[in-house]
């Protein structure tokens, strides 16, 4: 269908709004505001270019058209007009600032409104990923906070390692890669602040080589 005059209404009737053409020079006013119905046009139809073409002296860059499609409606902006060319071109007003966690409703993000790849890397904030968005199924009760490949100075049958940053309660898990010459296994291991003690069968020598994890409890 083709724009309708009678279904377009100018509501701002104040001389200063619009363009205003004074003795040749045009003034742009604060925009005026229009609005404009159909039953049968979708708004896409009514909003797409040169739909309001018939009305182009009519309208100015900046004015507002509160829009009634025969599908939906909205509020544009006029964005574009050739006066000469007899063209118009509308768009839709966009968001002021930005959407922070405060502005969405609890529970309103759904793995439905989301395109498969909507989420990447770059999206997301350095340390924005926390422990409490995790789902429960997939959240972690410990992470690997220190790992290492070890060799024994030997002796003693026990033995402290410097790691910085382990704390008492922190789990110490050690293995033997290489028990050395003189064959010791692992009887024990055991975080306290910055150690790691490793308490073997015998004196391991200098050459028995050792993995260890310390893990941390996540929460």
């Amino acid at each position: 269908m083709a724009f309708n005059d009678q279904r377009f209404t100018r509501h701002t009737l104040a001389f200063n709004s619009g363009r205003v053409t004074v003795n040749g020079p045009a003034y742009e006013n604060g925009p005026a505001i229009f609005s404009y119905a159909s039953a049968t046009d979708a708004i896409a139809t009514v909003t797409a270019a040169n739909y309001f073409a018939d009305v182009v002296y009519d309208l100015a860059v900046g004015d507002v058209i509160i829009i009634e499609g025969s599908d939906a409606n909205g509020m544009y902006y006029v964005d574009a007009v050739d006066r000469d060319a007899g063209t118009v071109s509308v768009a839709s007003f966009g968001p002021v600032g930005s959407v922070g966690t405060a502005n969405i409703q609890d529970g309103a993000v759904t793995a439905a409104k989301l395109a498969s790849d909507a989420v990447t890397t770059a999206k997301i904030l350095n340390a924005n990923v926390t422990l409490a968005k995790l789902a429960s199924g997939i959240a972690p009760s410990h992470i690997v906070k220190y790992a290492a490949q070890y060799t024994t100075a030997g002796g003693s049958a026990s033995e402290a390692i410097t790691v910085n940053g382990v704390a008492a309660t922190d789990l110490v898990f050690v293995q033997v890669k290489n028990d050395g010459t003189n064959n010791r296994t692992v009887l024990q291991a055991a975080a306290t602040l910055n150690t790691v003690t490793v308490t073997f069968s015998g004196d391991p020598g200098a050459d028995l080589v050792l993995y260890y994890q310390v893990l941390r409890a996540a929460s």
